[in-house]
């Protein structure tokens, strides 16, 4: 029967798939008073009405929803993003010429943004409302030389939002499975809603064209507060897992509404308050156009975070660690977690630049052919694998090198990519797998490419 043949195929198959097209309608009016642009005193004042929706659904049994089973079968997204924001503003920006080298600009923006999310399975609306006020402050001077200093003093912010899954039928039954069991310890509520995240940003930088603008550079150190530093987390509470390491029976996956459950219900994805953070760093590019053969180009970045409070969760649910603090100890904390205070982000190095040199000339005589050679490296530090700074991913270095012929519609390209095979990880994820019939935790690692050599020759049709 066809419910037969799309239970098997649910059962055989473990597909998230996110629906596409994702709908998403956008309506702005703002209304702008702008002085005349040719005087010392500038300014622009004005109002606007931003309305945005956005909806897209992650499911877990596509095949199911392929076989046109999703009614018979109970099947339901695991993960809903539905965001409905209305946003009124009032702004004004004021500038003034202190002299014909140097500026002064002030400007303000107040607004209110009621972050609206629709759980699409109970129709529960879930509204969350920030109100603030962005500064920034900023001063320019130009030199003789054509470089430009300038310094700024700004605010920003990410407005608050809900989490609309948490809410979810299936996902409620499964929580309260592992909740009433004393496997987990935070509740629902905990998570619907998160902060607005709010940046205070002091910045100094130059921006320059030099010798003829053949020479281009721009540099800047900055340092940035960070108050509610909001990343999203996957929650994973499978009970089968939960009990294992608890050194209990489990009963096994609970049922919401008849329907059974599967371990995409008992997973999911918020966003959770991380506490507050420093960051500082520098960061500069240059690039010279030595002749009408030779340019290069580099770029470095040098950064250091810190989060100045923060209890990781997943240092116990992913990595295992004894925790520092416990829901039940007072601390206010939703979970179980390892203390990162003191620690760097993670997958943010200390250190990054790139060095690249490209040489372009016509071949000898009249051939018509034209030469690009091009040879990059790029460097990119010790980096942690998580906020508990407990593994890290070693440095990375890269070389490529690449030459082409050019001639009317044809591109001949010798190139080598990774010359120096490096086999440093993409990418070191760890987490649970839930596809085995016993869940268990491991590491997800995307292996670099080795060092490749080839030719690539390519006709555009005209």
């Amino acid at each position: 029967t066809p419910l037969s043949i799309a239970m098997g195929m649910v059962m055989g198959m473990s597909v998230n798939h996110m629906a596409d097209p994702t709908d998403i309608t956008e309506a702005m009016l703002e209304v702008r008073w702008v002085s005349p642009e040719d005087a010392p005193l500038r300014w622009t004042a004005g109002a606007s009405v931003y309305d945005y929706e956005f909806l897209t659904l992650v499911w877990s049994q596509y095949a199911g929803i392929l076989a046109g089973q999703q009614a018979a079968l109970a099947i339901q997204p695991n993960v809903i993003i539905s965001e409905e924001s209305q946003n009124q503003a009032v702004f004004a920006n004021l500038t003034y010429d202190l002299s014909d080298r140097t500026t002064f600009s002030l400007e303000g923006r107040y607004q209110s943004e009621d972050m609206t999310n629709v759980n699409q399975i109970t129709n529960e609306a879930f509204t969350n409302t920030t109100k603030s006020f962005v500064p920034r402050i900023a001063l320019n001077h130009s030199l003789d030389n054509g470089a430009t200093l300038y310094a700024q003093w700004a605010k920003g912010i990410n407005p608050a939002g809900v989490i609309p899954a948490a809410r979810s039928p299936r996902v409620m039954a499964a929580h309260k499975q592992v909740y009433d069991l004393g496997l987990v310890e935070w509740k629902l509520d905990d998570v619907l809603f998160y902060a607005e995240e709010e940046i205070t940003n002091i910045e100094l930088g130059i921006k320059a064209g030099l010798a003829d603008n053949r020479v281009q550079l721009s540099g800047a150190i900055y340092a940035m507060d960070w108050a509610h530093y909001n990343q999203a987390y996957t929650l994973a509470f499978n009970v089968d897992t939960l009990a294992r390491e608890k050194g209990v029976t489990s009963p096994g996956m609970t049922t919401s509404n008849g329907a059974p459950l599967n371990p995409g219900d008992y997973r999911l994805r918020a966003q959770l308050d991380l506490g507050s953070a420093n960051v500082h760093g520098v960061e500069g590019e240059i690039s010279w156009l030595v002749n009408e053969n030779w340019d290069f180009r580099g770029t470095i970045t040098w950064q250091q975070t810190e989060y100045e409070t923060f209890c990781d969760p997943d240092g116990v649910q992913t990595i295992g660690l004894t925790p520092t603090n416990l829901v039940t100890d007072g601390s206010g904390v939703l979970f179980n977690c390892v203390s990162a205070i003191g620690n760097e982000f993670s997958r943010q190095p200390d250190l990054a630049y790139s060095l690249a040199a490209t040489y372009r000339a016509p071949l000898g005589g009249s051939t018509g052919w034209d030469l690009v050679a091009r040879l990059d490296y790029r460097y990119v530090g010790e980096q942690w694998l998580d906020n508990v700074n407990y593994a890290a991913m070693p440095v990375s270095e890269t070389i490529n090198a690449s030459v082409n012929f050019r001639k009317d519609n044809w591109d001949i390209r010798l190139f080598g990519r990774n010359l120096a095979d490096n086999d440093t990880p993409r990418i070191i994820t760890n987490g649970t797998d839930y596809n085995l019939s016993a869940p268990r935790r491991n590491f997800n690692i995307l292996p670099r490419d080795p060092r490749e050599i080839g030719v690539g020759i390519t006709y555009s049709f005209e």
